[in-house]
C-alpha cells in the first residue's frame, strides 16, 4: 500500500525541546549551530528524493462558476464518482491494488469500498489528490475515475442528480516525486508540483510531469506500450516483486493477466511534451496524455448495457 514518512507533530516538538530552546533573547550576532537539529529533523521527515510515490490530481474546471445549488452539491458528485471508482479499482484491478485489500478472498461491498484509498486521498472540495504506489497505479485510477465520471454525465449514474448538477469536466496530473504526511494531511513535492501544474491547465487535459514520464519509459520503453502490455508483463518490473501472483487469477479489466480472444481495454495512448515552466525556481517539464478505452458497462444485478468509448485527457497540445 502506497506509504511515505509519517511525521507526529508531538515527536517534532518533542526533538525541539531536547535539542534546541523555545526562547532565547538577550544573544545577538551568532546564530546556534544546528547540525544536530538537522540530522534528528532528517531522520524523521526521510523526505529522499528517491523516496518517491505517485500523486493523482482531480480537478472540476470552473467549479467557482456553478450556480450555488450546483456549486454545493459538487463535493457530493466528485464523493460519489469517487466511491464508485475505488471499488472499480479494488474489485476490477486486483493485482495492481491488492494491497489495498486484506486477502485474496476479501469481497469488496459497497460499504466497505475505498476505505483504505481514501486514507490516502486529500479532498479539496472540486477534487483532490489520491496518494497512490507507482504511476501505473495513478493511471488505472485515473481510468476508472473519468470511466465513472463519463457515466454520470451520460445519465446512467445517478441521472436525477445528473439534471440538478449538470455535466462535470475534469483535468488531472500526475506527479512522481517525495512525499510526506504531517499528521493527517500530505505535504511533499509530489503533490505542490501536482497543483501548480493543474492550476496552469485551462483544457481539460491528463498532463503528466518528467519523472512520471521518465518511469513509464524505463518500465515499458514508453507509456504508448501499456496499450499492448499484460500483467505478465508488469509482475516482471522491481516496482511489483513482493505482489502476489495470486490475484492474477482474478478479475483484471484494463490490464489483464494475459492476452485473450478479446481485443485489450486501452485502444489508443499518445503522448507529447507540451513544454516547460517555472515554479518557484524550479523548472517543470510537462506532457500531454490521452488514453482511450472501450468498455461494455452494465447496471448491478441486470444484463443491460451499453458501449462506451472513455478518453482521459484529450489532444489538444498547444502549450499551458
Amino acid at each position: 500500500m502506497s506509504e511515505c514518512p509519517k511525521v507526529e507533530y508531538s515527536e517534532v516538538v518533542a526533538v525541539l525541546k531536547r535539542l534546541d530552546k523555545r526562547d532565547l533573547y538577550g544573544v545577538n550576532g551568532t546564530p546556534p549551530t544546528c547540525d544536530d537539529l538537522r540530522q534528528a529533523l532528517q531522520s524523521i521527515y526521510d523526505v529522499s528524493p528517491t523516496n518517491q510515490v505517485s500523486v493523482l490530481g482531480i480537478d472540476v474546471y470552473r467549479y467557482s462558476q456553478y450556480p450555488e445549488l450546483e456549486q454545493a452539491l459538487v463535493p457530493l458528485v466528485l464523493r460519489l464518482v469517487y466511491e464508485e471508482a475505488a471499488r472499480d479499482c479494488l474489485s476490477q484491478e486486483r493485482y495492481l491494488f491488492q494491497h489495498f485489500l486484506k486477502t485474496a478472498r476479501e469481497r469488496v461491498t459497497a460499504r466497505t469500498a475505498g476505505s483504505r484509498l481514501r486514507a490516502q486521498w486529500v479532498d479539496t472540495g472540486d477534487g483532490g489528490y489520491q496518494l497512490l504506489d507507482t504511476p501505473l497505479h495513478a493511471l488505472l485510477f485515473a481510468l476508472n475515475f473519468e470511466t465513472d465520471v463519463r457515466s454520470y454525465n451520460s445519465g446512467h449514474f445517478y441521472p436525477k442528480l445528473r439534471q440538478v448538477v449538470g455535466a462535470l469536466s475534469l483535468r488531472y496530473c500526475i506527479t512522481t516525486e517525495a512525499a510526506f504526511r504531517f499528521e493527517h494531511n500530505l505535504y511533499g513535492a509530489a503533490i505542490i508540483n501536482n497543483s501548480r501544474i493543474l492550476s496552469r491547465d485551462t483544457l481539460n487535459r491528463c498532463l503528466i510531469d518528467q519523472s512520471t514520464f521518465d518511469w513509464f519509459t524505463d518500465r515499458f520503453n514508453g507509456i504508448e506500450s501499456l496499450e499492448f502490455s499484460t500483467l505478465s508483463n508488469v509482475k516482471m518490473l522491481p516496482d511489483f516483486v513482493d505482489y502476489s501472483p495470486d490475484y492474477l487469477l482474478q478479475s483484471n479489466v484494463l490490464i489483464p493477466a494475459e492476452w485473450g480472444d478479446s481485443e485489450l481495454p486501452i485502444h489508443l495512448i499518445a503522448t507529447q511534451k507540451i513544454g516547460t515552466f517555472e515554479a518557484k525556481e524550479k523548472r517543470l517539464s510537462i506532457y500531454n496524455l490521452y488514453v482511450q478505452l472501450l468498455l461494455v458497462l452494465s447496471e448491478n444485478r441486470s444484463k443491460k448495457e451499453s458501449t462506451f468509448v472513455v478518453g482521459l485527457g484529450n489532444l489538444n497540445t498547444s502549450g499551458l
